[in-house]
């Protein structure tokens, strides 16, 4: 994935997905493996949290529509490598200011039998 092109956006717009799917099978460890790490990226990177969460109620058994989705949010990482959440550490002052940010659209994503109703960054 170094040398994949990046992605302005997490997920399609008007994407659906679904447990059952004619594509093959993949391994589960390994997709829990890049989905967990993904998961602990969270905690910098607070506009991901709902994709992530999208994507990790197929972990039981993911297929490659599944494998693709985790890959465009990786190449969604690459392409706003700059954005993130900042803790400064300021040993002369008694304050900390804390920056946030958030690129999230719940309007547009459908899923099969799931509707988000809120999120708490």
């Amino acid at each position: 994935m170094q040398d994949c092109n990046g992605t302005s956006t997490p997920l399609e717009v008007r994407l659906v997905l679904s447990k059952e799917g004619n594509d093959e099978l993949i391994d589960p460890t390994t997709f829990k493996h890049i989905v967990g790490s993904l998961g602990y990226l969270c905690n910098t990177r607070p506009h991901i949290a709902y994709n992530v969460g999208v994507i990790s109620r197929y972990m039981e058994k993911p297929r490659t529509s599944h494998y693709m989705i985790v890959k465009r949010i990786l190449r969604y990482i690459k392409e706003t490598i700059e954005l993130g959440l900042l803790y400064p550490i300021n040993l002369n002052e008694d304050e900390v200011e804390l920056v946030g940010f958030t690129d999230v659209d719940f309007v547009e994503t459908k899923m099969i039998g799931k509707v988000p109703q809120a999120m708490c960054l």
